[in-house]
Formats: C-alpha cells, structure tokens, sequence
C-alpha cells in the first residue's frame, strides 16, 4: 500500500512538472519570438572593409619618424592585413635583435591610417612579443594580451593573467627597425 501511495505521488508530481515545462515553453517561446539572431564573425569588422593594409600604406608615417624610435609590421587578431607598430623605446636586445618596451599602434581604417592604441611592458628584460595573433606585454607578475576590437578602429586588451608560459616559449619576440 505504501509503495502504491509512493508510486502515485511521484506520476503525479512528474506530471505536474510537464505540464508546468510545458507552459514555461510556451512563455519562454512567446517572448524568444521576437529576439533576432545575429551571427558575428571576428574577420567581419570595420577593418575587413577597407583594402588589405600593406607596408605602402604605412610609408607616410615611417618617413615621419625620428632618429631612435622604430616601427615594425604586425598582424593581429581582428586587423585586415599590416599594422604598423611605433616606440620610443627600442634597444637592441643581444638575443631578440632591436625591441621595443611600448608601441603605439596604427592601422587602416575607412581608408585613412589612424591610432588604434598603445600597449607598454615593463622593463627591457621581457620585449613585446606575438603569439596567434595576440600582442603579448609583460608587465610586473603578469602578461597583457592586445588584439583589434571587432569594430577594427582600436586596440583592445584581451587579457591579464599568468601566460609567461606561452611568452617564454611560443611568443616571438617583435624585432623592429631602428630609425638612423
């Protein structure tokens, strides 16, 4: 008798439980009715718009440089082709060639070469660096990591954390070229 007791009271609560799924769906999929789905992809950002960007596009602003600072070509996530990396703090490294411990970056939007941020390491002893398409800057205990925004108009930090792992052995460090 107690088993029959136990039996129907766990039919009926696992009915009452689809019944009530049920018309939470139901509510859940009158209110889901009018969101509109957006599919977004990283290559498709206000960069992906303009012409691939390549050394010539950069050449105004390379001629502009001082004596002492230094320019490299990079590619990172969410750019469309080159960008040009400038610092005021290039050294050379016996080991990396000539690096830099900030940089400002630029890129090619709506046609035009514009600032899209600045990323500073600390100190010469850990160079700016690129891994998959991320710049990597030590900075203290920590590594940030800067890729393009999706809008393709700004550097934007991805992350702050423990990566030295991946910057010891799988970043390569940015070797830039010296303004004489």
């Amino acid at each position: 008798m107690k088993k029959q007791v136990v039996q129907l009271f766990t039919g009926v609560l696992a009915a009452g439980m689809i019944v009530a799924t049920g018309f939470t769906g139901v509510a859940a999929t009158g209110s889901v009715a009018s969101v509109e789905t957006v599919e977004y992809s990283m290559k498709e950002n206000q960069a992906s718009k303009d012409k691939k960007a390549t050394k010539s596009d950069y050449n105004e602003v390379i001629k502009s440089l001082k004596k002492g600072q230094g320019y490299a070509l990079i590619e990172l996530k969410g750019s469309n082709g080159k960008l040009l990396a400038v610092s005021n703090d290039v050294y050379d490294d016996p080991d990396f060639g000539i690096c830099a411990e900030s940089v400002t970056v630029y890129g090619k939007v709506d046609g035009k070469i514009k600032k899209l941020g600045e990323a500073r390491a600390y100190g010469t002893s850990a160079p700016l660096a690129i891994y998959d398409g991320e710049l990597y800057a030590c900075y203290h205990s920590n590594v940030y990591t800067y890729v393009v925004a999706g809008n393709g108009k700004e550097l934007s930090r991805k992350d702050y954390g423990d990566h030295f792992s991946t910057y010891n052995k799988k970043a390569k460090k940015v070797n830039f070229t010296m303004v004489k």
